[in-house]
């Protein structure tokens, strides 16, 4: 059964899509549909326990999933709207064998949420509708949790090299970090050799890089999951330089860094795809606002 007080998105069986504030607006009124799940606010619900029912508020707006004008009957749509503690708002939660959950409405038991015509493309209506046990009214219930997360830089190639730094985020107590071994580091890097880059010699770059002692770098994307679970790994030795909460899960931001592909060892570019680039982009994905996400990490090239 759900608990009180958690958060959870509510996924339509068979189906990847879930229930949905269409458009992330907050007026009375907007309506709630199904849509493919996207990591937004809009999607996550806390459950508010009432009795034997619960009320659901939007995390987005702060406002109730709720019956419009209070009426049971077949095709009544279903909004959200601000909170009343009617029974419009109260649901029964009603498991099934399979695993599922049904929300019966406390206005009349014979009625529950349902998605229009068994639908399973983004955008189908949900509303009220006798209940029938089909599909088009079992949702699996998935909880969220609020996670902190931590960004922190150290140096690589000491006090004569401050730009150089290596960047990783800790996501809940799970490291995520973006390198390579330091041979291919030092690959990378020479092939700006004769060059400059922020100023210094890419030749001097590589020669400290070279001397530099005890830096090792993991390797493959697994080797940078859960290293923040290990007791003996020093998380101040990075330096904390910024703290936030997301709902991103960090299974969610796995899944997201391994799909774009960007983010392989082969692409690993010491100047121009780093460990900043990575971490960057893991701001991005979980909701850190565009001037947290600029300011957050020094910059290893020029500034454009």
């Amino acid at each position: 059964m759900l608990k009180d007080g958690a958060v959870y998105v509510f996924y339509l069986k068979g189906t990847s899509k879930v229930l949905d504030v269409s458009g992330g607006e907050k007026d009375d009124g907007t309506n709630i549909q199904i849509y493919e799940y996207a990591r937004v606010p809009q999607q996550r619900f806390q459950a508010l326990k009432r009795g034997d029912y619960f009320m659901f508020k939007d995390l987005n707006s702060g406002k109730m999933i709720d019956v419009l004008g209070s009426q049971a009957a077949n095709e009544t749509n279903i909004q959200i709207y601000e909170q009343n503690d009617s029974d419009a708002q109260k649901w029964k939660i009603i498991p099934s064998a399979d695993g599922y959950i049904s929300f019966q409405s406390k206005i009349n038991s014979k009625f529950c949420l349902d998605v229009k015509g068994g639908g399973t493309s983004n955008g189908t209506n949900v509303w009220l509708y006798e209940k029938n046990n089909s599909d088009a009214q079992k949702f699996k219930a998935v909880q969220k949790e609020l996670y902190k997360y931590r960004v922190g830089t150290r140096l690589l190639c000491g006090p004569l090299f401050p730009d150089i730094t290596h960047a990783a985020i800790l996501l809940g107590t799970d490291l995520f970090e973006y390198g390579t071994q330091r041979g291919a580091m030092i690959s990378s890097a020479k092939r700006y050799t004769g060059l400059s880059y922020n100023n210094k010699n890419v030749d001097d770059i590589i020669k400290k890089l070279c001397e530099e002692k005890g830096f090792e770098m993991p390797q493959g994307f697994d080797r940078r999951r859960n290293v923040g679970r290990d007791p003996n790994f020093n998380w101040d030795f990075l330096g904390n330089i910024l703290n936030g909460t997301t709902w991103t899960q960090p299974d969610e931001l796995e899944q997201i860094l391994k799909n774009s592909g960007e983010w392989t060892n082969a692409k690993y570019d010491l100047f121009n795809h780093n460990c900043h680039d990575f971490v960057r982009e893991c701001l991005k994905i979980i909701g850190a606002n565009q001037g947290t996400t600029l300011k957050a990490l020094p910059i290893f090239r020029p500034h454009k």
